[in-house]
């Protein structure tokens, strides 16, 4: 059977445990590990990664400690920490051939570590845009299928993700779903507010394409290799508003830059708005969590999402 594995968050004692699922969906206790809150701190985020041999269940504390937990020998395999001066761990991602590990924090620094010596490697701030001195908050952080020396990064503002090349701690790419124009300064307009919170990465066609969700409660489709083909699956406009969006493309300062613009209209009271867009079907709070369910051989994979009010939806 398959094992599900659940953190109990900061309100909890620190218990991490297991649970396995047999094949008729009954769980039964597995195993479990225990922090010191008091030392360790509570969790943040959880990573399982394996091949062959290997099953290591990895996660980060408040404390800035990074755990590796052995699911075969039940023990703690290996422990590393960062230092306070980059800010709290937000964030984590472990490269799938099990090569690197990447962290994000709250004062947007980007920590990776070589995990075949358990050494930290590589290190980079976001300084934001324009000199602003604005902190963009790592969100969330993902591998790139494609490209194994870059990672993906959702920070604060402007529905803003990058991929960065961790060879050159330079930015390749940037996502920007945001009415201002592409690195714009950050201000106090509300537009700008707007925060990719949650992503995951997947294929379609062997194309690379990334669902992102936050604070706004859309769900994009970014189609990594066709920027045009991206869209906005679901949307909290009303019944009697349509929303149009666009992608484009364009190089700003070396940079491939991808932007969505939109604009919404008004439909006649006998025109009401059935399909994903309808806001009985979209999140009433922020989106916390994506996850595509199923791979390139499951007949129909499903998207899920979750909100921070604790609703959870499947999308076909």
């Amino acid at each position: 059977g398959s094992i599900f594995i659940r953190a109990i968050r900061p309100s909890s004692d620190g218990l991490i445990a297991l649970i396995k699922i047999d094949p008729k969906g009954k769980p039964s206790f597995h195993s479990k590990q225990l922090l010191d809150i008091y030392s360790d701190g509570y969790v943040v985020e959880i990573s399982h990664f394996g091949s062959g041999s290997d099953s290591v269940l990895a996660y980060i504390t408040t404390m800035g400690k990074i755990f590796g937990w052995d699911l075969r020998s039940q023990d703690v395999a290996w422990k590393l920490s960062t230092m306070p001066k980059y800010g709290l761990v937000t964030a984590m991602t472990v490269d799938p051939h099990q090569n690197w590990l990447a962290l994000g924090t709250s004062l947007g620094y980007h920590l990776v570590w070589d995990m075949r010596f358990h050494l930290p490697i590589r290190h980079w701030q976001h300084n934001g845009h324009g000199g602003t001195g604005y902190i963009h908050r790592v969100h969330a952080l993902s591998a790139n299928p494609f490209h194994h020396s870059s990672v993906i990064s959702a920070v604060s503002g402007n529905n803003e993700v990058s991929m960065w090349d961790m060879e050159t701690t330079t930015r390749r790419q940037m996502l920007w779903a945001s009415p201002l124009p592409p690195f714009s300064k950050m201000t106090d307009d509300p537009q700008q507010k707007s925060t990719v919170r949650c992503l995951c990465v997947g294929t379609i066609d062997d194309n690379m394409v990334m669902f992102t969700g936050g604070t706004d409660r859309k769900i994009r489709l970014w189609d990594i290799n066709k920027p045009s083909c991206s869209s906005c699956l679901v949307s909290p406009c009303s019944r009697t508003e349509k929303l149009t969006v666009e992608y484009k493309e364009s190089i700003i300062e070396g940079i491939e830059v991808v932007q969505e613009t939109s604009s919404i209209k008004k439909l006649q009271s006998n025109q009401e708005l059935v399909s994903l867009e309808d806001p009985s079907k979209a999140h009433l709070d922020i989106i916390t969590d994506l996850a595509i369910i199923g791979g390139s051989s499951t007949p129909q994979p499903l998207l899920a999402s979750c909100s921070q009010d604790g609703v959870l939806k499947l999308w076909k």
